[in-house]
């Protein structure tokens, strides 16, 4: 510093000099890193302790210093930049910032030079590894649920012939491992209350679970839905709460048609046209509802034909189908026999049909009316006799046919009508006994005339 000054003669001057001096001040930039880990560790705050000189005293870019020392937190990876901070050394030491489950090397120490004008570099970094003690590594329950139903929700697990289905667990744990495991459930041994379920503990992650046999529970009856069906649960999560995989395997029941048609067999044309023929239909127990408008109820139905004719009941359980005419249906003054024709291979004569997938059974009643001998009626042949008090019989009687007036009948002489005396009071059995012998006679003459009529047109 320089000035010019004049002196006076006999006078004093007096000059005084002042130095003024200002700090130094430069920056300090702090960045952390983070290495493995959760992924919370991406996002939790993490905190240092910085001591510089004691005279950094005050607010710095939003960080308060109390002689020389401050606390500064940084969230996730990230970094601070403190300007304006009086030169010298300053150590940066973190805090404690382990994680549960993971091992944190914790950082040693980092002292950095803060210079005039310029910017001191400070880099934290938090590597967190897997642990090496299997104690330390957090598990969780995986319970795998197998179900085996129809489209409708219904249980089929008992009727599944393979009791033993395997599973694939795939994925990664919580430290960045794949996990690639078989499961086994026995449906007997894992049976628990009923249900199909395993537990399986796994270190803390995300898992996807994948029936490895879909399609293998060969059940009699019913046909695999793929596009209904669960084979795999994916993205199951285990953090401590626990997870579950419920692998839903659905089957629809196999269905066909079945036919119940009605036949009649008679020497007289409008024998049997207007009877209602009932027919029991019995086949699976899980045959219920309705059916091409014949209703079972637990496998059993009733059908009705009124004379020749038939009757198919479509979607229809696949299995075993008897038809049985519910009660037979005689006409006065003939015989009547009952036989069934079906589609079975093994006896198409019983009634008895096994009905397959998509194809289509029939059972053929037939019902034959002959006139009776002389012996009397025949018995029926066919099935027997189902009991039902609440159907009555229907009572035919037998066309007469017409007889023509240009042909020559049977000439019966008349007769005298011998007289007698009256029957006495204590006569009246012998009355009854030859009333009913003439009214036998002229039944057997009607009938044999009809006949003798019948073959003479035959002729």
């Amino acid at each position: 510093i320089q000035k010019d000054l004049t002196l006076a003669k006999d006078s004093r001057l007096e000059v005084f000099f002042q130095n003024a001096y200002s700090r130094q001040l430069g920056s300090l930039k702090l960045t952390k890193t983070v290495e493995g880990g959760p992924a919370s560790a991406q996002t939790q705050t993490y905190t240092f302790k910085i001591t510089g000189p004691e005279d950094a005293n005050g607010i710095y870019s939003g960080e308060e210093f109390t002689n020389g020392v401050a606390t500064v937190t940084i969230r996730g990876a990230g970094e601070k930049l403190i300007e304006n901070l009086p030169t010298g050394s300053y150590t940066v030491d973190e805090q404690d910032a382990s994680i549960d489950n993971w091992t944190w090397n914790d950082p040693a120490d980092v002292t950095a030079a803060v210079e005039n004008k310029d910017t001191a570099e400070v880099t934290i970094a938090n590597p967190y590894t897997e642990p090496q003690e299997e104690n330390r590594k957090p598990k969780d329950d995986l319970i795998i649920v197998k179900q085996v139903q129809d489209g409708e929700g219904k249980d089929l697990t008992a009727s599944a012939k393979n009791q033993t289905y395997s599973f694939t667990v795939s994925g990664k744990d919580i430290y960045g491992n794949d996990v690639n495991s078989t499961v086994t459930i026995d449906g007997t041994i894992n049976n628990i209350d009923g249900v199909l379920q395993k537990s399986v503990r796994l270190i803390y992650g995300t898992y996807t679970v994948t029936e490895n046999d879909v399609d293998a529970d060969d059940i009699t009856g019913y046909t695999w839905n793929d596009t209904a069906s669960t084979i795999k649960a994916e993205g199951i999560t285990l953090d401590g709460e626990g997870g579950r995989a419920v692998i839903t395997n659905v089957y629809d029941r196999d269905t066909g048609s079945l036919t119940v048609e009605k036949k009649i067999d008679s020497e007289v044309e409008s024998v049997g046209k207007n009877i209602t023929f009932r027919f029991v239909v019995t086949g699976p127990k899980d045959a219920n509802g309705t059916y091409s408008g014949v209703t079972f109820t637990n496998g059993q139905a009733v059908v009705e034909i009124t004379g020749e004719g038939s009757v198919t009941m479509q979607g229809l359980p696949t299995g075993k189908y008897t038809v049985t005419e519910r009660t037979p249906e005689y006409v006065v003054g003939m015989n009547l026999a009952i036989s069934y024709l079906d589609t079975d291979e093994t006896n198409a004569a019983d009634g008895i049909v096994t009905l397959a997938k998509d194809a289509a059974a029939k059972v053929t009643v037939t019902n034959e009316y002959t006139y009776e001998d002389d012996d009397g009626p025949e018995e029926p042949d066919g099935p027997k006799e189902i009991k039902d008090p609440e159907v009555p019989l229907t009572p035919v009687e037998p066309p007469v046919e017409p007889v023509d007036p240009e042909e020559p009948g049977t000439d019966i002489p008349e007769e005298e009508t011998p007289k007698a005396d009256a029957p006495e009071t204590g006569d009246a059995t012998i009355v009854w006994i030859l009333a009913a012998a003439v009214s036998g006679i002229g039944l057997v003459w009607l009938a044999i005339s009809g006949k003798k009529k019948k073959d003479e047109n035959a002729e």
